[in-house]
């Protein structure tokens, strides 16, 4: 069944991507703005199984719940009697794999530069944290589930495919696309524990797998035979390669280490020992792996400026000298996305606003319905004004002054809404009828309590979307 020029919610379908999916075949949409999506749809035959719908909801369920940069990003879910989808964002660019079998065409060399590599690890190892972080394991790291956008980033696919088709095998539901699911992940990157004890892999397979990935990617060369690929996979260490620095490769050796509990802990220690073993002098020593420049495409993409500066070395030859590569910061408090502080801070109104709109001044008009009507009105207009600030992690330092910023508008909003459009009924009421007008002092002391409330509502919001 083609799926072209029908629509899935807002998109319209204009092409395939890919249909070799596991579960189902990529296409390529644009809703009427022109918005750019891609679309997996569960292959017919599939779709009528009550459980693989779960499977299928479950992985667009994994992807959204994974808010990184450098991850995947599922935007919605999609189903009906007949069919079943995930729209997530859009990628240009192409995957790792079909990089490398490009440059090997191009090139004759499959190995790519040690920087190269090095800076999309920066991307990939932290990405992979945030997954670890969340209790979520790939189980299928390999090139072609690591994607290189036109822009020159990185992005991680099918974060958690891999298990759920283990699971699907598990129940011994056979999928018309691919007979059994006996395949379900990579042999070949796949860690010992794996290969015998596939229910018990945590995280460690995953370092494993991204271990043995960066020795293949930087040498181009793979350590194991696929005729004895179980034997090499459980007794076979990484082979050296002549010239290949000695500091990285004994950080894979740790990496890639045959019993998990001797390799690193977790992607940002990797990904320090990495930093470490690159920028060591005797690091970059004899080791060449092809020319420096990358393109994704020449049509599209920039080729990245060479580093500054030249390092001599002893056999009279220069290179670059490798990129410093800053690890991931600690797990921070106020590490959130814009939209969840913001919002809770522009539904409260604002402290000043909340409190002006509850002193006597607010209320003495119409009996206080006026107060309510442009409390209500400043939330709302609040709430949608803020849901529009771009979708990006915001410093402490933003955070706050974004804050501030909420407070002061709404202050000022709130004065020429209530005091100057009101002008004449609050002479009316405190000339004519003898009402009170609310001290300057009291009213001060009134915003300054709503203040600090908004400003613990704030912190609180902060410290729950960050657990």
């Amino acid at each position: 069944m083609s799926f072209i020029n029908s629509k899935i919610k807002d998109y319209t379908i204009l092409s395939e991507i890919s249909a070799k999916g596991a579960q189902g075949a990529l296409y390529y949409a644009q809703n009427d703005l022109g918005a750019e999506v891609a679309i997996k749809i569960l292959h017919k035959s599939n779709a009528e199984n009550v459980t693989l719908r779960k499977h299928f909801q479950k992985e667009a369920m994994i992807m959204a719940s994974l808010r990184n940069d450098h991850i995947v990003r599922a935007m919605d879910f999609y189903q009906d009697e007949q069919t079943v989808a995930i729209i997530m964002e859009y990628l240009d660019g192409q995957d790792l794999e079909a990089y490398v079998l490009e440059k090997e065409s191009k090139e004759g060399s499959a190995a790519l530069p040690l920087d190269i590599v090095m800076k999309w690890y920066g991307q990939i190892l932290p990405a992979f944290e945030h997954a670890h972080g969340k209790g979520l394991v790939h189980r299928d790291v390999k090139p072609s589930n690591i994607f290189l956008t036109s822009t020159g980033n990185i992005k991680v696919l099918d974060f958690g495919i891999a298990k759920i088709l283990e699971e699907t095998e598990m129940e011994h539901i056979k999928i018309s696309s691919m007979g059994s699911l006996t395949t379900s992940g990579t042999q070949y990157y796949k860690s010992p524990e794996h290969h015998l004890r596939p229910t018990t892999v945590n995280h460690l397979t995953d370092i494993y797998a991204l271990g043995l990935m960066f020795y293949i990617l930087t040498t181009g060369e793979e350590p194991y035979i696929h005729e004895q690929l179980m034997d090499d996979v459980l007794f076979k260490p990484l082979g050296e390669v002549p010239g290949y620095p000695r500091p990285v490769y004994e950080v894979l050796l740790k990496a890639t280490a045959k019993k998990r509990e001797e390799r690193y802990a977790s992607c940002t220690e990797f990904l320090e020992a990495l930093q470490l073993a690159v920028t060591a002098k005797e690091g970059v020593t004899g080791f060449k792996t092809g020319p420096t420049e990358i393109v994704v495409d020449e049509s599209k993409t920039p080729r990245p400026e060479p580093p500054k500066g030249e390092q001599k070395i002893e056999t009279g030859e220069t290179l670059p000298p490798p990129p410093r590569i800053t690890p991931p910061p600690p797990r921070a408090v106020y590490r959130v996305y814009s939209q969840v502080a913001i919002t809770i801070a522009a539904f409260i109104g604002g402290g000043l606003a909340v409190g002006y709109m509850l002193s006597r001044n607010a209320k003495r008009l119409d009996n206080g319905n006026n107060a309510v009507q442009y409390f209500l009105g400043a939330a709302f207009v609040g709430m949608m004004a803020y849901m529009l600030i771009p979708y990006h992690k915001l410093s402490d330092d933003e955070l706050f002054q974004m804050f501030f910023l909420i407070q002061a508008v709404s202050a000022v909003v709130t004065y020429f809404v209530v005091e100057a459009s009101q002008k004449k009924l609050i002479e009316k009421y405190v000339v004519y009828e003898g009402g009170e007008y609310e001290p300057a002092s009291g009213m001060i002391g009134l915003l300054i309590a709503f203040f600090f409330i908004n400003i613990v509502v704030l912190i609180l919001a902060l410290m729950v979307s960050s657990s």
